[in-house]
């Protein structure tokens, strides 16, 4: 059986978003056993023209979301910009991992093709749904999930790649 478009983006961006989550549990949990400010982590950045910690949160959630609605042909949920706590960053994940869950299979079919088209800082692109999902989508997921990940260990969190793929290495063969 071929791979589906679904299979190709809501398992990831489900797995992701869930590691990320992680993430920040732990982000959390290291901040106050240290007594830290936790905000000093997500107003991070790593260079003065780079997005903060927050907006990688929300960016991984932005595009995992549009993604999915334009293939899916359905409305992207409200996730708003504006998550500058702990608990607003882990809400909006969880807002974003609801929709991918609420989204069926059937609704990607022929997405492939589907044309998908929006806005972006230098203006408007299209893409065929595929190359969308493919050249666009995932790549900017998992670039903001991964700066996210490196801010929080530069920041001396204890974490390590299981973290980061959540689940994946609870899938042994038996």
């Amino acid at each position: 059986m071929p791979l589906s478009m679904h299979d190709i983006s809501v398992p990831l961006f489900t797995q992701t978003l869930k590691g990320m989550s992680g993430v920040l549990d732990k982000a959390g949990a290291h901040y106050a056993e240290k007594g830290l400010d936790i905000s000093d982590l997500i107003q991070s950045r790593f260079a003065p023209d780079m997005m903060t910690f927050a907006q990688q949160v929300q960016q991984a959630c932005h595009h995992a979301t549009l993604v999915v609605s334009r293939l899916a042909q359905v409305d992207q949920p409200a996730l708003g910009d504006t998550d500058t706590t702990l608990d607003g960053l882990k809400a909006r994940i969880a807002t974003a991992l609801k929709f991918l869950g609420s989204v069926s299979a059937d609704a990607f079919d022929g997405s492939e093709e589907r044309r998908a088209e929006f806005q972006v800082r230098v203006g408007p692109i299209a893409f065929s749904g595929r190359d969308m999902l493919i050249q666009f989508s995932i790549p900017q997921v998992m670039f903001h999930a991964t700066t996210m990940y490196d801010l929080t260990r530069n920041a001396g969190v204890e974490i390590g790649k299981q973290d980061f793929l959540h689940d994946a290495f609870s899938r042994k063969l038996t």
